[in-house]
């Protein structure tokens, strides 16, 4: 995790969601992720990037204003003083972080249909101890302004999860997202680096059947694994942890 975070917090962060499975973090809008410059780092929201690029040059200038003046409002950040410049409380900076350098990063689609929707999990780890949580990021339907204006852009809801939950988070999501595929399966991607730092994608297609599904790794040559949603979630709490074989 980055050492400048204020460890304080996140230790505080992370032993409520190994407590409770989650815990919440601050709420952010398309506008905010932009203007904070993490709307192009490790995982383009192609969408929110759209909206931003469709303001125009004086639209960002105004709403960049807004979003910092508003996220001062809120205490996400902390006023400049004299030479020392604006920063991040440690909330944000782990949400900042995580989408800076996500270890794993997790995305999940349906093909053939927009993923925008989706959760997509940023992974942060410390050295010794491995994948500890995950920042989950949801894009909303919520317009950000009052009166259902959407000033500032949509609505991103934001929580640190255990592996554990993440993993149920993602067999719930294939089920349901199930019955909206088809020809082609859900698809889950775990994108991590292997053992000599390059970065590796690991594909799990889950085909839903009543109760069970069919769990295929098409990188491998494993044959697919027939399981309940309890074992696809332990099956991509291993997967999420690196001890997947």
């Amino acid at each position: 995790m980055n050492r400048n975070l204020d460890t304080n917090v996140i230790d505080s962060l992370a032993a409520t969601a190994e407590r409770d499975g989650s815990a919440p973090l601050p709420a952010l809008t398309q506008a905010d992720l932009c203007v904070l410059g993490a709307a192009d780092k490790a995982l383009l929201c192609q969408q929110t990037w759209d909206w931003w690029l469709g303001l125009g040059e004086q639209g960002r200038a105004e709403t960049a204003s807004k979003s910092l003046e508003l996220l001062a409002f809120r205490k996400l950040i902390r006023p400049a003083h004299g030479s020392v410049p604006a920063v991040p409380v440690p909330e944000l900076g782990m949400i900042l972080a995580a989408r800076s350098s996500p270890e794993p990063l997790v995305t999940c689609q349906v093909p053939g249909q927009d993923a925008t929707r989706n959760p997509r999990f940023f992974g942060m780890t410390q050295q010794g101890t491995g994948l500890r949580v995950l920042v989950c990021e949801m894009l909303t339907g919520t317009p950000s302004g009052p009166g259902d204006s959407s000033e500032l852009g949509t609505i991103l809801s934001y929580a640190i999860v255990t592996p554990v939950w993440a993993a149920t988070m993602l067999a719930a999501w294939a089920r349901i997202a199930g019955d909206f595929a088809v020809g082609q399966p859900p698809t889950i991607d775990i994108y991590a680096r292997d053992a000599d730092g390059r970065l590796a994608l690991d594909r799990y297609e889950i085909i839903c059947d009543g109760e069970f599904s069919d769990v295929r790794r098409p990188a491998t040559a494993l044959p697919p694994q027939r399981l309940d949603e309890m074992l696809v979630a332990q099956l991509l709490t291993a997967a999420l942890t690196g001890t997947a074989r």
